[in-house]
């Protein structure tokens, strides 16, 4: 088994180049932060310090640890919310800010994913999640659709024995002498009834 040791910064909150809970793993010796071309982490450009680099992360002597070292002097870089005078060493947890990006530095144990690179955080358990939402959405459509059609089919089985009558003229029978009367209809008028055998 591989006993390497690497470390990983993750963003604590989104800062316009990354989106929280990014990782950016480290995988060799030494980290450059800033914005110049040799910085394996890019900050957001930040008028004071365009083109700056502002720090660089190190391995230790004897492979014990990382130890962080300012290249920018008046540049806001703090650990743990302590300003960072020059050099310090790093441990599992600690809080790197650099302005306004926020990032937990952590040791990693084995072989680094790649040398360099940035992953985004949470992107499986966020597929997940809309995985299950479009599972439960695909039931729910379903179970609406099978409702709505066994309603639909009761209602096209009994359609049949409804029907519309529309008369001008009504034979109305006298029980008195058993004659037929004939009525006129003048409007249209509405009503129930029921036939009958």
């Amino acid at each position: 088994m591989h006993n390497d040791k690497y470390f990983a910064l993750r963003f604590r909150s989104d800062d316009g180049v990354h989106k929280k809970g990014d990782i950016q793993h480290e995988g060799g010796n030494v980290m450059y932060i800033g914005q110049t071309p040799e910085c394996a982490l890019i900050l957001p450009s930040h008028a004071d310090y365009a083109d700056t680099c502002y720090a660089v992360i190190i391995k230790n002597i004897g492979d014990e640890g990382w130890r962080i070292v300012r290249q920018e002097t008046t540049a806001d870089i703090r650990i743990n919310g302590i300003p960072l005078e020059l050099v310090k060493n790093l441990h599992h947890g600690d809080r790197l800010t650099f302005d306004h990006t926020e990032m937990t530095f952590t040791e990693e144990q084995g072989v680094a994913p790649q040398e360099v690179y940035v992953s985004r955080r949470g992107n499986k358990a966020l597929w997940g999640v809309l995985g299950m939402l479009a599972v439960a959405l695909v039931a729910v459509v379903f179970y609406l659709v099978q409702r709505d059609k066994d309603v639909f089919d009761v209602f096209a089985s009994e359609i049949e024995s409804i029907y519309k009558i529309e008369a001008d003229t009504l034979l109305v029978l006298n029980s008195s002498n058993d004659t037929l009367d004939v009525v006129g209809v003048s409007r249209a008028d509405i009503g129930t009834g029921f036939v009958t055998d």
